[in-house]
């Protein structure tokens, strides 16, 4: 069963991941990750690298992420739902600042 980014923690730096996982592995996590069983020593290699997590919790991390998934239907529409609204505000801000005609922009948060 592949792993998405999606299932990963939501401390992990995403980004630095990918690019410490292809310098470790040789290739891009997006067109490796569908092979997950087999490249399990070096996501736990890079994990542990990161200080994300220890070598042996990474391990179990990883031996735990190719078990079934269960998510409610309330916690996925929560998480659909945040989406939406990063994306609406993102969306929103990008659109002002494109009517505004300015070359540099401040975002709220």
């Amino acid at each position: 069963m592949p792993i998405w980014s999606a299932d990963f923690p939501r401390k992990v730096v995403f980004e630095e991941f990918r690019e410490k996982f292809e310098e470790e592995y040789g290739n891009p996590w997006e067109s490796s990750r569908q092979d997950f069983d087999f490249i399990q020593d070096s996501v736990v290699d890079v994990l542990s690298d990161m200080n994300f997590m220890s070598e042996s919790v990474a391990r179990n991390w990883c031996e735990k992420a190719t078990e079934s998934y269960r998510i409610s239907i309330e916690d996925f529409a929560k998480r659909v739902k945040s989406y939406i609204e990063k994306k609406a505000t993102t969306t929103m801000w990008y659109s002002l600042w494109m009517k505004s005609g300015s070359t540099s922009v401040t975002i709220p948060s």
